[in-house]
């Protein structure tokens, strides 16, 4: 096959010009190279470009009158990106000529050159768009693509997560730094692959994900989030950790095009997930906005509260079975704000976060001591009355040392007061909690343990931690009510305390046959709106004084 090298050479200088002018599309329109192609029975050129995980494949140039049996393919490699080149042809290169071969190559290597440059625009273009480390989109690859989705018209197809992974502090404390970097990039890289090609998930610095996916595989997406496997190397050794989301979703609609107010909507939604233990998806609703935005409003208003002297002490009695006699109470903190009683279960929550909790239970217990000695002097007939403390308390020392510098400063008699930790405190750190026993009995103070019943090691806790009373979650005699096995359970933990000599107290009774049930099972103490419910500090100071319940 005989060329002429320096019509080729022309038609190649002009091919470049015009492709490099067209942006390297559409070479059937470039007469040049039409003519280049036919001499060397070039039938098609696919190019492919693999940039964060997307597969982009273009057929650049089709000739149907030639029938493809061999092919070359030119490469390469930048960072996250990956550019080929295939050319199809029906020359057979192991017969050809020389010449034939070279000029292929030539118009080939030619072509390929020009994708290179074209491929180095765009890597720059991608490469700002890629997370550097994991190689899949950032914040700016996620907005241009909601920018085309939006742009498309079919943002109502879609539902927006933002999101974190759980415990990712667990991690560092395990595995170290490093290793932890290797665990969310590997986990990243396998969340963008679960993406169809109308997907995205990108990665908004360190463990915080944004991801766009169709409504109709939502549900499957979450599903598979819950608990996603991810290996990686730890000590020279395979290891392998299931990795689980927080996210807040909020399911598009026509009510805005404003990236920045959506990504807004998921992020409130994804700081309630956090906050929440009952659940790790938390999705987009007004009344979820409306109640995350009163709560951000008691939050800022609770330090000045504490000034302002808006908490209130209740105490709800507690009575003999037996007797029906009150013998004891607890003491239960209120908020009186802007006229209104916030309920404990939005604020203590806040409190909690916070940190404020402990200057709340030094108020209660504070509170509590001064009104027994006023109790007192007016002649009134007093019971010992429980301050529930939370378990931040035990990240400090010295927590028995504090409780009754409060208590001798009123002249208070430790028998008087009863320290009660929820379950959740000994499952936190199991030390603190039995060294503060010992500490809190050492001092003639009673202990007891809260909510028993709601938490999984609780039989461990009752062997190794020396209670003096423990009181039983509502759900245990609610459960026994209608259901043997139920019954059995209660009358096993009633058994069990008796023989341990500890003082059993059941809480939440509201039902006369539970009442009736739990003084045959052997239940000392019964605290419940069939009683009583919290009382204000007059009310109780009343009852003080009229102490028995009638039949």
């Amino acid at each position: 096959m005989e060329y002429d090298i320096e019509k080729i050479n022309q038609q190649l200088i002009k091919v470049f010009d015009t492709v490099a002018t067209k942006g390297f599309v559409e070479l059937n329109d470039v007469p040049e190279f039409v003519s280049a192609a036919g001499m060397l029975h070039i039938s098609r050129i696919v190019r492919t470009m693999i940039c964060g995980g997307k597969i982009s494949e273009t057929m650049i140039y089709k000739d149907t009158g030639i029938f493809p049996l061999y092919n070359k393919t030119y490469e390469r490699t930048m960072e996250n990106c990956h550019y080929a080149c295939e050319f199809y042809t029906d020359i057979d290169f192991a017969e050809a000529d020389e010449q034939t071969e070279q000029m292929f190559g030539y118009i080939t290597s030619m072509l390929t050159i020009m994708g290179f440059c074209k491929l180095n625009l765009q890597f720059e273009k991608q490469s700002s768009r890629l997370d550097r480390d994991s190689g899949i989109p950032n914040s700016k690859g996620f907005r241009a693509f909601m920018e085309e989705v939006i742009e498309n018209g079919i943002l109502t197809d879609y539902a927006l997560i933002r999101a974190n992974i759980k415990g990712c502090n667990t991690l560092n404390t395990i595995f170290g730094y490093q290793a932890t970097t290797e665990i969310i990039i590997k986990y990243a890289q396998t969340l963008n692959s679960m993406m169809n090609k109308d997907e995205i998930c990108s990665r908004s610095g360190s463990d915080n994900f944004c991801l766009l996916v169709k409504k109709s595989r939502l549900k499957t997406h979450l599903k598979n989030f819950m608990k996603l496997p991810v290996d990686f190397s730890y000590s020279n050794e395979k290891v392998v950790y299931e990795i689980a989301l927080r996210a807040g979703i909020v399911e598009l609609n026509d009510d805005t095009d404003d990236i920045n107010t959506m990504l807004a909507r998921a992020e409130m939604c994804l700081d309630v997930a956090k906050r929440r233990e009952d659940t790790d998806y938390v999705f987009y609703d007004i009344d979820t906005i409306a109640r995350e935005q009163r709560l951000t409003l008691l939050e800022n208003d609770m330090p000045q509260a504490l000034a302002n002297n808006e908490f209130i002490v209740y105490y709800q009695p507690k009575v003999c079975v037996e007797t029906r006699t009150m013998v004891g109470a607890e003491a239960l903190i209120r908020w009186r704000h802007n006229g209104e009683i916030i309920s404990p279960g939005d604020f203590i929550p806040i409190a909690e976060r916070t940190g404020l909790i402990m200057q709340l239970d030094m108020f209660v217990l504070e509170h509590t001591c001064r009104m027994i000695k006023q109790w007192q002097r007016e002649g009134k007939r007093v019971v010992p009355i429980s301050v529930n403390f939370s378990k931040i308390h035990l990240r400090f020392p010295h927590l028995a040392e504090k409780i009754m510098s409060v208590i001798n400063e009123y002249e208070v008699s430790p028998h008087y007061l009863e320290v009660e930790f929820t379950e959740t405190a000994y499952t936190d750190d199991f030390n603190a909690i039995k060294q503060a026993i010992c500490d809190l009995k050492n001092y003639g103070l009673m202990v007891s343990m809260d909510d028993f019943g709601t938490g999984y090691s609780s039989l461990a806790l009752l062997k190794d931690l020396d209670f003096d009373i423990l009181k039983l979650d509502k759900s245990l005699a609610a459960d026994s009510k209608d259901d043997s096995r139920g019954l059995v359970v209660l009358e096993s933990v009633l058994h069990m305390a008796k023989e341990l000599s500890m003082t059993t107290v059941c809480e939440g009774v509201e039902d006369r046959k539970i009442v009736d049930s739990l003084k045959d099972m052997g239940c000392n103490i019964i605290q419940g709106y069939y009683f009583d419910r919290p009382l204000p500090e007059t009310d109780f100071a009343a009852r003080l004084e009229s102490p028995v319940y009638e039949k």
